[in-house]
């Protein structure tokens, strides 16, 4: 069974094979780290702070920020985690701003609190949102390829944390997909609110559908890895999840472990809700999966009226499946705004399908040289 620390180290390994970091550098910094309970050399956050101010002082700034996003993972649980959470947002603004595109931070207002989000693409009132939001883990600076990439798109961009995670202050509860709604009524005036679309991963899917069974105005959504039915009703599987994520979900809904279980099923979408759900709903799901567990592919199977589920031969955080899932989230958004941008969408299934070529090469390549 895996220690708090190795749970850590191993959930890192899989969340960073979706950041633009040099896997070698990775495993050097955890190989560096032997204790979680203090400062100093061998401590978790400072050895990923200590990285971070190394990549800064080379001017790689991307690169900085990234790494004191890991040291404060999960959540900020000691100054010394505070302080790598403190030095990704400012290396992360000096990043963002250096390169001369039109992003801004702004708060936006729920009834519970005020949220931190990034905009990008804002200006044109007649242009469709997209909102972007992590799981319980990923910091909304971890999705900045979105953020970039998104105006690209014909969209105006909004990059939101979940509930209890990194700035956002809200506590996450069955209610908290209502932030969702209080976006959209904000910011109104600066876009066309009444075409917004969603990519969320983990329970930041889940709060999407939330939203979107209750508020017309989101038109897709993209769902990566994310629980729906079975995972808060399914007592079996929930002694087998790992201790990491009942630990950041206490967190984040401010509630002893012991009371997740009883709580947490009032997350679960029912049969009768994901039904009336008529909005395009693309889901990526993982055969391997040993967080999701695979009834709720089958509960989409049954019950969704306007699904495409894309099966991935996989672990939780699709390790090996990275560079395929970054080509079809754009084309997702394409096809469910049915945007005219033909060479667009044409280029992005192309780029799709040169990613699933790779990955197969390399896989025959790996057995190739297995055998000898």
């Amino acid at each position: 069974m895996w220690s708090d620390l190795e749970e850590s180290k191993r959930f890192v390994m899989l969340s960073a094979s979706s950041l633009p970091l040099n896997p070698e550098m990775i495993k050097s910094v955890l190989g560096r780290i032997h204790h979680d309970k203090g400062t100093g050399a061998g401590d978790w956050a400072s050895e990923w702070m200590a990285e971070g101010d190394r990549l800064y002082q080379e001017n790689k700034q991307m690169e900085a920020y990234l790494c004191y996003s890991l040291g404060r993972f999960p959540y900020v649980s000691s100054p010394v985690r505070q302080k790598c959470l403190d030095k990704c947002l400012l290396t992360f603004n000096e990043w963002v701003f250096d390169l001369e595109v039109p992003v801004e931070k702004t708060q936006v207002h729920d009834r519970n609190g005020s949220i931190p989000v990034y905009l990008s693409g804002f200006g044109d009132p007649q242009k469709p949102v997209l909102i972007v939001m992590g799981g319980i883990f990923s910091l909304k600076e971890q999705w900045s390829s979105l953020l970039l990439l998104g105006p690209k798109l014909g969209f105006s961009v909004i990059v939101v944390e979940g509930p209890g995670v990194g700035e956002n202050p809200l506590i996450c509860q069955p209610e908290s997909h209502k932030m969702i709604s209080s976006l959209l009524d904000q910011l109104a005036t600066r876009a066309n609110v009444s075409q917004a679309y969603l990519v969320g991963m983990g329970f930041g899917g889940l709060l999407g559908i939330r939203a979107a069974i209750a508020d017309s105005r989101i038109q897709g959504i993209t769902a990566i890895e994310t629980p729906l039915h079975y995972f808060f009703h399914d007592q079996r599987h929930w002694t087998q999840v790992p201790r990491i994520i009942k630990q950041t979900l206490a967190h984040q809904c401010r509630l002893d472990e012991c009371l997740l279980p009883e709580y947490l099923r009032e997350f679960a979408i029912s049969k009768q809700e994901i039904r009336r759900l008529r909005i395009p709903l693309h889901y990526i799901f993982n055969l391997r999966d040993e967080i999701i567990p695979f009834e709720e592919k089958m509960f989409l199977l049954n019950h969704a009226l306007n699904l495409e589920l894309i099966e991935l031969d996989d672990v939780h955080g699709s390790p090996h499946h990275q560079g395929e899932i970054q080509k079809y989230i754009p084309l997702t958004l394409l096809r469910q705004q049915k945007s005219g941008r033909t060479f667009i969408k044409a280029l992005s299934y192309a780029s799709l399908q040169l990613e699933k070529l790779k990955r197969k090469l390399g896989s025959l390549s790996s057995i190739h040289s297995s055998r000898y």
